[in-house]
């Protein structure tokens, strides 16, 4: 599909610290979505790595002074003062953005971050622009879930991840969404080929790792609900010489937790390695010989997609949009939220059974290129806005 002469140009919001899933997602999307003619610029504070790495990507991205963190809370209360000033800090917001929609000409508005959903739906009515919610995960029980409940009922559209994320709203806000995968590039995310065998073997031997060994991968945020305390808890209390957890990652904003986390892969005699952000994340995926999550709120991780992309079998807990993605004792193994010692049940099952994580990365494969190629997602994303611009 050729570019189109008068792309529907679409003002992204979100505000992040760091280029994590949702980030990711959306950054892989523009260019499909620019081939499909909807043309994505992003609206997010100058000074976030999400902002250069948008630009380095050789799409647009204009600053604009999101709040980057936000709470009402003191401690564990709501406060007033706190409602009071987050209440003024979203008046400002709603008045920025409808002013850049409509200076800047644009035909939607997207909102890629949980905080800016409420604001971009009133900014979209403020300006006559239409709006578009990214749901990545599910919404905390509570007053976030009635927050999220009524910005998809001002907004024009909304599209979530996974039913699951989808069913977390009340039933009033349900038909106003639109259940839309998550999505990789399969090509990309593919299991190695003979030529890549010696990148494979150099991967594994920078952490250690030997062919009789087997790597245990975790790409994922450092952050407390991603429970890693409960995956290095499920490799160590395995107790086989032959496991290596590998955890790829850093944290949103957590030092003190990642320092306990390190503390306790220290008693585990060098079984557990921190490597960090990385940039081979194809690399490390084709290495491992099981994908091992534990997040425990979630949408659809895409981090399990891309492992299944890979042809690599999954462990991890059954949350959100995560039965959705890996079936169950098909492409790999889930074990209930929060249930360490099922996950490592689980993980010792694939580990002493090498014909099983062979047949579950095959299964992996082949489910994840039939159900979520993200060039589909790009061309329902791409009719999505492109009906909601008509209606206007």
């Amino acid at each position: 599909m050729t570019e189109s002469p008068n792309p529907l140009k679409v003002l992204v919001l979100d505000q992040a610290r760091g280029v994590w899933g949702a980030q990711q997602y959306l950054l892989r999307l523009a260019p499909l979505l620019r081939d499909h003619g909807v043309e994505l610029t992003l609206a997010a504070p100058r000074e976030l790595e999400l902002h250069e790495v948008w630009r380095a990507a050789g799409f647009d991205a204009i600053h604009v002074d999101l709040p980057i963190v936000r709470s009402i809370r003191t401690g564990d209360r709501v406060a007033v003062a706190g409602a009071v000033r987050e209440a003024r800090r979203s008046a400002a917001m709603v008045r920025s953005i409808a002013r850049l929609a409509k200076r800047g000409g644009f035909d939607a508005i997207w909102s890629n971050a949980h905080w800016t959903h409420l604001e971009a739906s009133l900014a979209g009515r403020r300006s006559g622009t239409p709006v578009v919610l990214h749901l990545h995960e599910e919404a905390t029980p509570g007053l976030a879930t009635w927050l999220r409940a009524g910005s998809v009922g001002i907004a024009s559209r909304a599209v979530a991840v996974s039913r699951a994320v989808a069913r977390g709203l009340p039933v009033c806000a349900q038909d106003r969404v639109q259940v839309i995968a998550n999505g990789v590039d399969t090509a990309v995310m593919s299991p190695p080929s003979t030529a890549d065998a010696r990148r494979v073997g150099e991967v594994r031997e920078s952490f250690g790792i030997g062919a009789g060994d087997i790597m245990v991968l975790a790409a994922t945020r450092l952050d407390p609900v991603k429970r890693i305390e409960d995956l290095i808890g499920s490799v160590v209390r395995l107790n086989d010489s032959r496991l290596r957890l590998v955890i790829a990652g850093g944290t949103s904003g957590y030092p003190d937790y990642v320092e306990g986390l390190r503390a306790q892969a220290g008693a585990a005699g060098g079984t557990v390695m921190f490597c960090g952000n990385r940039t081979d994340i194809v690399d490390l995926f084709r290495a491992s010989d099981i994908v091992l999550h534990s997040g425990v709120v979630e949408g659809m991780p895409l981090g399990l997609i891309e492992a299944q992309a890979c042809g690599k079998p999954v462990v991890a807990y059954s949350i959100a949009g995560v039965p959705e993605a890996v079936v169950d004792g098909v492409t790999g193994l889930l074990a209930a939220a929060r249930d360490v010692e099922g996950l490592r049940i689980a993980l010792g099952r694939l580990a002493v059974d090498a014909d099983l994580r062979s047949r579950m990365g095959t299964a992996a494969r082949v489910h994840a290129v039939a159900h979520h190629d993200i060039a589909d997602q790009a061309a329902q994303n791409a009719r999505l806005v492109a009906d909601l611009c008509r209606r206007r």
